[in-house]
């Protein structure tokens, strides 16, 4: 099934996957720039696998520890549960596959999850893999998603069985590419990981009250400067930047799901005054709320012909 829903990120910063419904095994996403609420994709994480292919354009791409230009042909993979995020540019058409491992690997704790999934699901190094057609292998690969692609859109009979085939091939692969880098990656306790999101859990949970940076580094046991370097290390943004951004991002959904007017919405997402909404949406998003809202109510994309 071929998805062209706007992107949305929920209230607990993991994205809102379609593949999570149960009504499909996977799901792949066709995005174009204004398939996302706000024009970008923001920092968050899913339990789902990606796989994602750039048909045309630009993504810059990144985790808390990597950073990655994709151009046209190019794949990423990003592992369970990582946060990332990206910047595309205006001409950006992108397929994305989101999916559960047991998609693939079949029942809980099988010998297939245990043998080819869980060294790269439990691999702390193996965060995001840029996959660029510059080897026999990597040519491979990326003929794979897109092979997997071309399926979902004609969905023959028993397209699934065939998009599971050819995602498991990539699987293999994925395996052989990162082999070295899983062979000299240790054991290792992502700290700061478990601390941001700690701290986004709590700005998630009270964004509409009127909090401070000393009550967001509580939520992680640190001090407010420690919070400060932890966010400037994982995400490269202040607490604040932060708490802004997410703001506009909860005020933007309400934008297209609500008509509450634009006051009703600032005061809502803890703006305290229209004024100072008005010039963080603006700075976010290069236009007003009431702009916004004009512009994107009710917006969709449509996949281009192959």
């Amino acid at each position: 099934m071929l998805s062209t829903d706007i992107f949305y990120i929920g209230e607990d910063n993991k994205e809102i996957l379609p593949v999570e419904k149960g009504e499909c095994p996977f799901v792949c996403r066709y995005s174009r720039k204004d398939s996302y609420l706000m024009e970008e994709v923001p920092w968050h994480w899913h339990n789902a696998l990606e796989i994602s292919f750039v048909e045309e354009g630009e993504d810059h791409f990144q985790s808390t520890e990597n950073y990655e230009k994709l151009e046209p042909g190019d794949v990423i993979f990003v592992n369970s549960d990582v946060m990332h995020a990206s910047k595309v540019s205006d001409n950006i058409g992108i397929y994305s596959f989101l999916f559960d491992v047991h998609f693939l690997s079949g029942l809980y704790n099988s010998l297939l999850e245990q043998k080819y999934f869980l060294p790269i699901l439990k691999c702390k190094d193996l965060q995001i893999v840029k996959i660029h057609p510059d080897s026999p292998r990597r040519l491979q690969m990326v003929n794979l998603i897109v092979q997997a692609i071309d399926t979902v859109k004609q969905e023959p009979g028993g397209y699934e069985f065939e998009v599971r085939h050819l995602l498991s091939r990539f699987w293999y692969l994925l395996l052989e590419e990162t082999e070295e880098i899983r062979g000299k990656a240790g054991e290792r306790k992502d700290l700061d990981g478990e601390r941001i999101k700690e701290m986004m859990r709590y700005v998630q949970e009270h964004y509409m009250e009127q909090i401070t940076v000393e009550n967001i580094a509580r939520a992680a046991n640190i001090g407010k400067r420690e919070c400060s370097r932890c966010f400037q290390r994982s995400i490269r943004m202040t607490p604040w930047s932060y708490l802004r951004d997410f703001r506009v991002q909860a005020a933007a959904r309400m934008l297209l799901r609500t008509s509450d007017t634009v006051t009703e919405i600032g005061e809502k997402c803890g703006f305290r005054s229209d004024s100072y909404f008005v010039k963080a949406f603006r700075e976010s998003l290069n236009m007003t709320p009431g702009e916004y809202r004009k512009k994107r109510k009710g917006q969709k994309t449509t996949p281009p012909a192959r």
